[in-house]
């Protein structure tokens, strides 16, 4: 389907927009834009008919073969894949057929970074559901245009429900707004001036304080100079080989991964500034290197099913408290050091494999921003891992300990 045939459906079905018009944007696909100056705040540019609205209770409207699947999310994706695949609902062609399926392309170019591991994570997951939901629609329902209906949904939907809004859902992003969304008494949707407008502006909402890594995951762009600071989430799996650590984690709901950020404004956990990664990866890790024998923490499996965590003879709740108890151990130093080295470790064959990817990759600016970056944010770590490292070296502790290792050997 063509622009011209979604515009004359949009008109057809009464979206009123008598200034605004959609028009290709240099990268970022369709784009709204201004045809006359808006001079007042608060001007309605767009209104969206109720009707118009694809929400999950309306694709089962739609699609009685969805009452089922009570999931709003799942249904609405659900809708998408079969009528992209194999349409029967004539109404929605001239949006569905408008619909962006160039997201792909740059899933194949975040290799070497640690957006790499969430886009293999999320694949895994899609492909997963469709396993279970394939056998209920046969073969209407492709891997493909699951995977795509979820990647329209999760860059196209307005508002924490899951809905999409023809028209206004053209709107793209901006950190210095002009225009926002809202919902009328009737249902219907609204597009509002933020400010004045000229001829020729593109209406730009925000979606949001995002950093660069979101905006790629969810949207495919990124943004120049963007303030919201990228973290970096990397898997501890690999440093967990005790069952015991891993049930636990599993019943405190703990994930195996590490994070990676340069915000530390508002955390308070010194260590976690010194390494650079947030205050819970810098607790999980005190779980990671605790040995049961030389730091006496017990993992024990009580009447109730439930494990129980001490150190030393002090029961601990959570990681939080395991951290803090561990901190009063004569040891401590020596447990800061096998963290430091460990996350030295991940941080390193992280950095290696971001900067081998930008000099054998080549890939779009948008991609290309977000790679400097984490590679940027990769270095930062290793500085600071690398300055810990070396002054714990210097600690008593740890020479003692190291002394007492080689006289044992």
């Amino acid at each position: 389907m063509s622009l011209e045939s979604f515009t004359k459906w949009s008109q057809t079905n009464h979206v009123q927009a008598p200034h605004i018009a959609i028009r290709q944007t240099p990268h970022a696909g369709y784009g709204l834009f201004c045809d006359t100056t808006i001079s007042a705040s608060g001007d309605a540019l767009v209104t969206i008919p109720s009707s118009l609205v694809l929400s999950a209770d309306r694709a089962r409207h739609y699609r009685p073969d969805l009452a089922e699947i009570a999931d709003d999310r799942t249904a609405l994706r659900l809708f998408l894949a079969l009528e992209k695949h194999s349409p029967t609902i004539d109404f929605w062609q001239p949006y569905l057929g408008i619909l962006d399926e160039s997201m792909t392309d740059f899933e194949q170019h975040v290799q070497g970074t640690c957006l790499e591991q969430a886009m293999q994570a999320k694949r895994s997951s899609l492909e997963n559901q469709f396993a279970v939901l394939q056998p209920l629609f046969g073969d209407a329902l492709t891997l493909d245009y699951w995977v795509w209906a979820d990647r329209i949904l999760r860059s196209r939907a307005v508002g924490d429900t899951w809905m999409l809004v023809p028209f206004l859902d053209f709107a793209n992003h901006s950190n210095e707004p002009n225009a926002r969304w809202e919902v009328l008494p009737n249902g219907d949707m609204q597009i509002v001036s933020l400010s004045t407008l000229a001829a020729g502006d593109q209406v730009l909402f925000t979606y949001g304080a995002k950093s660069n890594m979101e905006l790629l995951f969810s949207y495919g762009f990124t943004l120049d100079d963007n303030p919201v600071q990228s973290s970096l989430r990397i898997s501890a799996a690999g440093f967990l080989d005790d069952p015991a650590k891993v049930a636990w984690m599993r019943q405190l709901n703990v994930p195996p991964a590490l994070t990676l950020t340069d915000e530390h404004d508002n955390d308070d956990d010194q260590e976690s500034t010194k390494m650079g990664w947030s205050a819970q990866s810098i607790y999980l890790m005190y779980l990671i290197v605790m040995d049961p024998e030389e730091d006496a923490l017990a993992l024990t499996l009580g009447q109730d099913d439930t494990i129980h965590a001490r150190v030393g003879d002090t029961q601990v709740k959570d990681l939080n408290e395991l951290a803090q108890q561990a901190r009063k151990l004569p040891q401590h130093p020596v447990l800061l050091l096998r963290i430091v080295m460990l996350l030295l470790d991940a941080t390193q064959y992280h950095y290696d494999a971001i900067t081998d990817a930008i000099d054998h990759v080549k890939v779009s600016e948008m991609v290309d921003r977000y790679r400097s970056e984490e590679k940027l944010l990769l270095q930062k770590t290793l500085n600071k891992l690398t300055l810990l490292r070396d002054t714990l070296a210097q600690d008593k502790v740890v020479l003692d300990y190291l002394s007492a290792q080689q006289q044992e050997n």
